[in-house]
């Protein structure tokens, strides 16, 4: 999957945390409860695109991953060209190059890299801006 060239940008005041994340595949993935155990698979994806939110969560791939507690998540072959940028300046503002909040079981990542400049006031990273794993590692 190719990404967007260009900008994503969520710009919202509302009180839905929903409407405040942004990525350049994925806005938001909710698994299904705690129950969750399935797979997230992000493969063969590239982003271009900036992407910057004025609250919550920025990431070149996906904005968050969250309710996804036994989920075992893989970025196989993935790649962020793009700035991502969380302007929020209170402690939901998280951005990574391929996620800004991560909440799962595991995190695999293979073959991928971030190219892009990543900025948050408080959480950012190259990978995952914030990562509250439940019962795994994140391997590389």
């Amino acid at each position: 999957v190719e990404g967007l060239s260009g900008t994503v940008m969520a710009n919202q005041d509302s009180g839905e945390k929903a409407a405040q994340v942004a990525g350049g595949i994925l806005g938001i993935g909710y698994g299904a409860g705690s129950q969750y155990d399935g797979t997230i698979v992000f493969r063969n994806c590239t982003n271009r695109a900036d992407i910057t939110v004025n609250k919550q969560h920025a990431g070149g791939l996906w904005g968050s991953i969250t309710y996804a507690n036994k989920a075992e998540v893989t970025v196989e072959n993935c790649h962020n060209y793009g700035t991502i940028t969380s302007l929020s300046k209170d402690n939901g503002g998280y951005a990574g190059g391929f996620g800004g909040y991560f909440a799962a079981k595991s995190l695999t990542v293979t073959g991928s890299t971030n190219n892009g400049v990543v900025k948050a006031d408080k959480y950012q990273g190259d990978f995952v801006g914030y990562s509250a794993l439940e019962n795994g590692p994140v391997n590389g």
